[in-house]
């Protein structure tokens, strides 16, 4: 039998998940065009990752996020980086 893809979509969303695994992050703070030097600095897994340990997708930058936002995240480098791979909203 299949696997049900909703359980496994659960399980790569599982607290304390291992590396290579998604997670959810919040926008702390992103620059925009009024204070383009605000800071990138998103909140994974209980930590401040800032712009020197975040990677991005291009339609993100350079002002597609904002304070706030939560963002879909996949850690790397044994979750000491992390890659945006795109901004995550309710339906």
């Amino acid at each position: 039998m299949e696997d049900n893809p909703y359980q496994r979509l659960a399980r790569i969303f599982t607290p304390g998940a291992e590396e290579g695994s998604l997670c959810l992050g919040t926008v702390a703070s992103w620059p925009d065009q009024d204070h383009p030097t605000r800071p990138h600095r998103v909140i994974a897994g209980g930590t401040s990752q800032e712009r020197e340990d975040l990677l991005s997708s291009p339609g993100l930058l350079p002002y597609g996020l904002a304070a706030g936002d939560q963002v879909v995240l996949l850690p790397i480098e044994e979750n000491q980086r992390y890659i945006i791979l795109c901004k995550a909203v309710k339906v």
